[in-house]
């Protein structure tokens, strides 16, 4: 109950040393929760890819920390992500729990099925929002993201189905992995913020598109967004490796 402080990005998993940095940033940071965006263990999401390229790096972490995984399309590959959800201990692919005074809801990382009315994902999204409507903060993590100007650019069934859900249940936030940049994109006219953070250290890509849309965009860069959430304010801050703050937005509600 109360305050709640967590961190979330993705893109890590490749046992690199950037990767070994960002989670000691988080062990620093001491957040009450790590949410991943997806893409935890590459390439291809196997039992012996997490032996080498996660948890070596995460066991301290893991060991004093609550973490919530998301799948991302390399965790993936190897038999739909089952590897992921047996070792990383997953209610399911989509899923959802309270925390503070928020809500949180969890989706499946491939976008190749799903996600329109009538299917799984679409309705599971729809009925937990619906759900959970009076919920003072709702926020959304997944891994494709809405909106990128990233080398991967925006995800066109996620602003086709997804996106007039979120502004219809009021969503405060969606996290989103993939590109791996850190972006900061413009609220929607339904006042629906939208971040990019695959900065969790594996490789960093190059922005490859010039949008409208982007607030503030970084690349050639690996750390986390640490998300502070009281009654009244959201604040979300971009903190690199090395404890340095690149980027910070808030917004607050009233009552």
């Amino acid at each position: 109950s109360g305050r709640i402080r967590f961190s979330t990005m993705g893109d890590f998993g490749g046992g690199t040393a950037t990767e070994a940095a960002v989670v000691s940033l988080m062990q620093q940071q001491d957040p009450d929760l790590f949410i991943t965006l997806g893409d935890n263990t590459y390439e291809r999401g196997t039992l012996a890819e997490m032996d080498q390229n996660v948890f070596p790096q995460y066991k301290d972490f893991l060991n004093s920390h609550g973490v919530v995984w998301v799948l991302g399309n390399h965790d993936h590959t190897t038999q739909q992500g089952a590897p992921s959800m047996l070792n990383f201990f997953m209610p399911d692919r989509n899923y959802s729990f309270d925390a503070g005074e928020a809500h949180f809801t969890i989706m499946e990382g491939d976008g190749s099925h799903g996600y329109a009315p009538g299917q799984p994902y679409y309705e599971f999204l729809k009925n937990d929002l619906a759900l959970h409507a009076s919920a003072r903060w709702k926020f959304v993590f997944f891994h494709y993201p809405a909106y990128s100007c990233g080398q991967h650019g925006s995800t066109a069934w996620v602003d086709q189905y997804w996106v007039p859900l979120f502004d219809q249940y009021h969503v405060d936030a969606v996290f989103n992995g993939h590109d791996h940049d850190y972006e900061r994109i413009r609220p929607d006219a339904a006042g629906v913020h939208y971040f990019v953070a695959g900065i969790g250290g594996k490789s960093a890509d190059a922005m490859r598109h010039n949008c409208s849309f982007q607030q503030f965009g970084a690349t050639g860069i690996y750390g986390d967004l640490v998300v502070s959430v009281d009654h009244s304010t959201v604040r979300v801050d971009a903190v690199l490796t090395g404890c340095k703050l690149l980027d910070t937005s808030s917004w607050s509600k009233d009552g």
